[in-house]
Formats: structure tokens, C-alpha cells, sequence
């Protein structure tokens, strides 16, 4: 990673020492060579042409800046130190000896010398995305995650794309994670909310079984906490054993009995399932404390289409899409919506519904394979 910041500012930097100086033809002319020299991965060419610079002038920061630059690219790290070092006490309210100096210093280890030398860059660019992304690669380095969010949520709202930055941010948040659940491992290693925070690692490394375990483990410490159900329950999906999430929400359900997430969770499972009898009571049961209640009639709809109740089956999936005018469920409504108006010979009405579903199903699609191309093209 620093040399693709030293590559991408230093550029930059050259540029401006051109126009600074262009009525010293000397100056200029070596200038000149040099960017045209690190432009073409000459880099001992650039050296020499930055050399004659410096010596040229000696109290000019540019010359020492690119100097060092060139010997960056090198790997000359002490002499690229010094060269930057000189730059800085020359010009310290320049942008770029500070971010150089924070990278060189990086890789050489001197990490309190590189988390100075980039606070020093920050203070001058505030907003800018590479230095932001380099003081929270410091605090990496550094062993110190959490001091690297701050900086790396920044960069990320300038490059919300930025997929380095995303993933540098990912595992800055998942090390503080980690410190976190290792302090509360310390502080009660046998408790639910442990065995909680131990399942959904075991979801992000898609160990399902073990996470399931260990929701298992955190309900029977804290029956009464009915996210765990739902985060259980999603695990035995996952597996793929839908008796197990039938007998999770059966069990969430007697934990409590009136709530209407939990009477829906078990309603879908059963109509799902085939047994649309025995979840419609459930969701009926629902609407009388919750009328506006748009899970509720969406599966009021699924369930009386199950049931042969066309008209009203459609009649409440028409209310759902009233209810919930964005949401995955939608794209589920309009299909079966299509289904029951070809069964109840409506082909006009069959027809926009089924237009619904295939744009809503594009929309979705052309929004995955954006997320794909982005990926490929980094």
C-alpha cells in the first residue's frame, strides 16, 4: 500500500514544482527530466536530475521532495528519509513531505515517526483520502483499531467506492470487534451475550452449525431474548433443516405468546410449509391488535392463495404493497399476485403484475452484477 500512495501524489507534487520555478531555466529544465524520468520508472535518472536540482538550490523543499520521492521508489529509505526530513523543515506547511515521510517511516518500522509525520500531513489535508487511508493503515500497524475508524470512515465517505479503503475499514472494525469479545470473554466467559458474539463469528466464516450451537447455548442462558430465536432460527435455515426452524419459533412463540413478530414468524414457517390452517389463525390473530400490520397481510395472501381463496388472497397482497412500498417482500407479492390473477382468468391483470415482478427482479439483479463489476474492475 505505500507505494501506491507514493505513485499517486507524487505526480502531483512535481507538477507544482514546475510552474513554482519556471523562470530558472536550470531549474526548470531538471525538473522537467525528472518527471519525465519517474513518469518512465527511470528512477536513478530522476535521482540525478533532482540532485542537480538541490544542488542548484539548496533551500528549495520541491527539489528535496521529489529527490526523495525518486529514492522512495528505490527502496533507499534512509536517503530518501533525509532528502524528506529536509523538505519538511524547509516547508512544513507544504502538502506531501509529511505523507513521504509517514510511508518511508512505515517501512522502516518507525511507526510513532510515521503516525507523527501523517497527523502532521492530516492537519494540512484534512479531506484528503489518501492521507486519511494511510493514518488508519498506521493505527493498524500500530496494533490500535480503533483509533484507525475514525480516519478510515472519513476516507470512506470521499470514496464511497473505494474498495481498498472498504476493506481496510472491514478489518478495522472486526479487530475492534475481536478486542471487544475478548474483553467480555474475560469478563464472563460462559454468558449469553459470549455466546452470542460467538455465533456470529461462526456466521461470517459461514460455520452455520457451530453458530447454531452457540445461539442455542445463549437461549438456553437468556430464554426470554427473542433476537436470539430469530438469529437461531436463521441458522437452521441456512442449513437447510426447516423442522428445526419450525421448532425454534414454536419455542420463541411460548416465550412469548401475544407478540406479533413472533406469531408471523411462525405463521410464514407453516404456510411455507404447507400447512396454511394452521399459520392464518396466527396471522389473523395479528391483524386484530395490529390492522396496518404489512408483514401481516402479506402473509394473510400467501396463505389463503395456499388455501385456494384467490380474490382474497389478492385482496390482501394489494394491501401489503400499500403498506410497504419498497422491500424484497414486494418481488414475492407481485409474483404470486400474477399466479392468482391467471388462476382467476385475468390475464390482463396476470400480465402487469408479472411486469412488476421482472422489473423489480432487474432492478435487483442489475444491482448485484454492479456490485460484482466494481469488485472485478479494482
Amino acid at each position: 500500500m505505500p507505494r501506491k500512495f507514493a505513485v499517486s501524489m507524487g505526480a502531483a507534487i512535481l507538477l507544482i514544482a514546475l510552474s513554482a520555478h519556471a523562470q530558472q531555466p536550470e531549474i526548470e529544465r531538471n525538473m522537467r527530466l525528472g518527471t519525465a524520468a519517474m513518469g518512465g520508472h527511470r528512477y536513478n535518472e530522476a535521482e540525478s536530475n533532482y540532485r542537480n536540482v538541490v544542488t542548484l538550490a539548496p533551500n528549495l523543499p520541491e527539489g528535496h521532495l521529489n529527490l526523495g520521492l525518486a529514492l522512495l521508489r528505490q527502496s533507499r529509505l534512509p536517503e530518501a528519509i533525509a532528502s524528506l526530513e529536509t523538505a519538511a523543515r524547509l516547508a512544513p506547511r507544504l502538502p506531501g513531505p509529511h505523507m513521504f515521510l509517514a510511508i518511508a517511516y512505515l517501512e522502516t518500522a518507525r511507526l510513532d515517526l510515521a503516525k507523527s509525520a501523517v497527523e502532521e500531513e492530516l492537519r494540512l489535508t484534512p479531506d484528503d483520502t489518501q492521507v486519511l487511508t494511510l493514518t488508519g493503515t498506521i493505527a493498524m500497524e500500530m496494533g490500535e483499531p480503533a483509533a484507525a475508524i475514525g480516519p478510515l470512515d472519513h476516507a470512506s465517505q470521499l470514496s464511497p467506492n473505494d474498495l481498498d479503503v472498504l476493506d481496510l475499514r472491514a478489518r478495522a472494525y472486526q479487530a475492534v470487534a475481536k478486542e471487544i469479545y475478548q474483553r467480555m470473554y474475560q469478563l464472563a466467559p460462559d454468558s449469553w451475550q459470549v455466546h452470542q458474539a460467538r455465533a456470529r463469528l461462526f456466521e461470517e466464516d459461514q460455520h452455520h452449525k457451530e453458530a447454531a450451537e452457540e445461539y442455542e447455548a445463549a437461549l438456553r442462558l437468556n430464554p426470554r431474548d427473542l433476537n436470539l430465536y430469530d438469529e437461531l432460527a436463521r441458522e437452521y435455515r441456512r442449513i437447510g433443516d426447516l423442522d428445526q426452524v419450525e421448532h425454534t419459533f414454536v419455542r420463541e412463540r411460548q416465550a412469548a405468546p401475544d407478540d406479533a413478530r413472533t406469531l408471523l414468524n411462525l405463521a410464514s414457517i407453516q404456510i411455507e410449509r404447507g400447512r396454511a390452517s394452521e399459520g392464518l389463525p396466527l396471522v389473523q390473530q395479528v391483524l386484530k391488535t395490529e390492522p396496518n400490520n404489512p408483514q401481516a397481510y402479506f402473509y394473510l395472501g400467501k396463505g389463503l392463495a395456499e388455501t385456494g381463496k384467490e380474490d382474497e388472497a389478492v385482496t390482501a397482497l394489494q394491501r401489503f404493497l400499500a403498506l410497504q412500498p419498497e422491500g424484497e417482500l414486494r418481488e414475492q407479492a407481485y409474483y404470486t399476485m400474477s399466479r392468482l390473477y391467471r388462476k382467476l382468468q385475468k390475464p390482463e391483470e396476470a400480465q402487469k403484475s408479472l411486469a412488476e415482478f421482472k422489473k423489480l427482479k432487474q432492478a435487483r439483479d442489475a444491482a448485484e452484477k454492479q456490485q460484482i463489476d466494481a469488485f472485478r474492475q479494482q
